[in-house]
């Protein structure tokens, strides 16, 4: 653990940052793929639609690749970053405020706009901030902060779960 934490002080520091708000939403994310799964076999009788719903999800990992493939001139991190918190918001908006099953059909396809573009997020930052020879192991950095965060969430959410 005090090779990852190693350079925190050096030339490193906004790789770091950039790495935590990886780590929290990577929390969020965890939390949303043990909490929406169960959410929906409660909320809808039929195993069927609930998993045409969560399949939807893929779909639309598939429908935002294609789409920012296309793009001629390649969307920016922060720009990403900023529009994948407010995707996680109104997901988690839409989960706990919806009304019928197409609020939740919307926040499944949500779940996966998100996902593809926060992998575009992270792509883009390790490749514009640094150097061809540190790409790997900023990409390794990415991948330790993203585990951690999605460690976290299951035991964040069985403590929650047991205080209820």
């Amino acid at each position: 653990m005090y090779h990852i934490f190693r350079h925190w002080k050096h030339n490193d520091l906004y790789l770091y940052r950039y790495a935590m708000v990886v780590f929290l939403y990577a929390i969020l994310n965890g939390i949303v793929s043990f909490i929406l799964p169960v959410y929906l076999e409660e909320t809808i009788s039929s195993l069927t639609i609930v998993g045409l719903i969560l399949a939807s999800s893929s779909v639309w990992n598939i429908v935002t690749d294609f789409v920012l493939g296309l793009a001629k001139k390649p969307p920016s991190y922060r720009g990403i970053t900023q529009l994948v918190g407010m995707i996680l918001f109104a997901l988690f908006a839409m989960i706990w405020l919806h009304a019928h099953i197409v609020t939740l059909v919307i926040a499944t396809v949500l779940w996966g706009v998100y996902t593809e573009l926060f992998t575009f997020a992270n792509f883009d930052y390790v490749v514009i901030s640094s150097s061809k020879n540190d790409r790997a192991g900023h990409f390794g950095l990415m991948t330790n902060f993203r585990s951690l965060g999605f460690a976290l969430a299951p035991i964040m959410i069985g403590l929650a779960v047991a205080q209820d």
